[in-house]
């Protein structure tokens, strides 16, 4: 594994995710993830780096390039670092052009812990997606310090900059979105 985020990187273009869980004590720090498209489509919702998040990622980051877009045709969610969030991910975040058949996020799709400094930004682009949220779809936790700067077509419809469905706390967050980038 990688120590900090000054590595080239492992590419992920399977259906598997890095981690199925990272547990309570466990920590992922420094990592950088370059994704492709998924050929074989997940049956749930789904994170190249970790489905679920129990621990700490720190420094993490999914990316691809926008003339290598992550095409994600499955009819599930599609998220950047985690699934679903009942730790702390700090200092992440999505650098990473997509295209999504159904739901999206840049950090996690279901925040029930701590999101802080965190971010879905360049080359962020997302070119469809049925809804979408720059930092998480669905929050019960707390997301903090974090950002959306990025590109959103217009046949996305349905989002969220920072959150698509908040039931928990969101602060000192902001989103700057620019429309129309190149649709695919």
């Amino acid at each position: 594994g990688a120590s900090n985020g000054s590595n080239p990187g492992i590419t992920n273009n399977s259906s598997v995710p890095l981690f199925n869980s990272i547990n309570n004590g466990g920590r992922v720090e420094g990592l950088s993830v370059k994704r492709g498209s998924i050929n074989t489509a997940p049956t749930r919702n789904w994170s190249p780096f970790c489905t679920t998040n129990n621990g700490i990622i720190s420094n993490c980051r999914l990316r691809s390039s926008e003339s290598d877009p992550i095409q994600f045709t499955a009819n599930y969610g599609f998220a950047g670092i985690c699934v679903t969030n009942s730790g702390t991910v700090t200092g992440s975040g999505c650098e990473a052009a997509v295209s999504a058949s159904n739901s999206f996020a840049g950090i996690c799709h279901i925040n029930n812990g701590t999101i802080r400094g965190c971010y879905f930004g360049s080359p962020a682009a997302v070119y469809s997606a049925s809804s979408a949220a720059g930092i998480c779809y669905t929050n019960n936790g707390s997301v903090y310090d974090s950002y959306f700067a990025g590109r959103i077509s217009s046949s996305s419809t349905n989002w969220g900059g920072i959150v698509y469905q908040n039931e928990g706390r969101v602060e000192h967050c902001y989103a700057t979105v620019s429309s129309s980038p190149r649709v695919q």
